[in-house]
């Protein structure tokens, strides 16, 4: 029940808030500057969409290698429950658990690979974005240093 929640309902939710937030910021953009909001759209629709394309077939590597490793993990444990009383009795629990131990950690290393990796299209935007703010500060800082700025559009001369 908790990786439905987690894996699937969280993130559903998550995409719903950001959804709305993007559309009233877009439509806001869109009264103020429809130029600048058709370019800034497209750009971050390129970098997620890129950045999404390329961890897509990484994600899909570790979830086969991370379904593999669970297969691997429930044939053990089926085998040593069906076998539970010669198991006990010859004391080959440590046989079982270090069969166990391998595909456990391979399923471990990939779940927690995939969350990390997925996580990272949005890094990028986020980045991408924060970029964006500071050189549209500094193109406005230069463009509010030069001396025409200063006679063109404060009312004192200097």
């Amino acid at each position: 029940m908790g990786a439905v929640v987690s894996g699937s309902i969280k993130p559903l939710l998550n995409l719903i808030a950001q959804i709305t937030i993007s559309i009233a910021l877009l439509i806001l953009i869109i009264l103020v500057d429809p130029l600048l909001a058709l370019n800034t759209t497209l750009i971050f629709i390129l970098i997620y969409g890129g950045a999404f394309l390329l961890m897509k077939n990484i994600i899909h590597k570790i979830g086969i290698g991370r379904l593999n490793a669970n297969k691997e993990r429930f044939k053990i444990v089926n085998d040593a429950f069906s076998a539970l009383k010669l198991i006990k009795l010859g004391g080959q629990e440590n046989i079982y658990a270090n069969r166990f131990a391998k595909p456990a950690e391979i399923y471990a290393n990939n779940q927690s690979l995939s969350q990390a990796i997925s996580l990272l299209p949005r890094y990028i935007v986020e980045a991408a974005a924060f970029g964006g703010v500071i050189l549209f500060i500094l193109i406005l800082t230069n463009h509010l240093l030069t001396k025409e700025f200063y006679y063109q559009e404060l009312p004192i001369h200097i």
